[in-house]
């Protein structure tokens, strides 16, 4: 009986020791906490990204519009990117422009090809223009698997 009483006291002590119960539970919580702190950074930093990318797009379609008459309209384009998006790496293989043709079709254009964009812009008063941007955004702790990327983003207008 003594024995049975030594083991049950030794086994209410050890039930009622409470030492390093925070360490483990904070073990459990703290990699969720941490995944879920990356995630709301990786989030804002896309969303910079595209908020960014959204303004110089609305700024190269108008740019674009009012283009009409100029010698290099693409590269108009491309510097309004520049401009407003200074710190975003984007490249002209990542913009496509656009200018509706006589029958009323976008069409692809870039200067120096065929067809150019001076050439559809100087044909194409109160026609579309567009452009279009692809850009592979780049996310910090939270694989590419689960993040929005690539950002897409289209704006269009009428050409003056």
């Amino acid at each position: 009986m003594l024995a049975f009483r030594k083991s049950n006291n030794r086994l209410s002590r050890l039930r009622d020791d409470t030492d390093g119960s925070v360490l483990v539970e904070s073990a459990l919580i703290m990699p969720m906490v941490v995944l879920f702190i990356a995630g709301i950074a990786d989030y804002g930093v896309t969303l910079y990204q595209y908020h960014t990318l959204s303004t110089a797009n609305g700024a190269a379609v108008r740019q674009l519009v009012v283009s009409r008459g100029f010698d290099k309209p693409y590269e108009g384009v491309l510097a309004q990117y520049a401009e407003w998006a200074p710190n975003l790496s984007v490249k002209g293989s990542q913009i496509t422009v656009s200018v509706e043709n006589s029958s009323g079709k976008l069409t692809a254009c870039t200067d120096g090809t065929s067809p150019s964009c001076k050439t559809l812009l100087d044909a194409g008063a109160g026609k579309q223009g567009s452009i279009s941007l692809n850009y592979p955004c780049t996310v910090t702790f939270i694989p590419s698997m689960a993040s929005p990327c690539p950002i897409k983003i289209t704006a269009s207008g009428m050409i003056e």
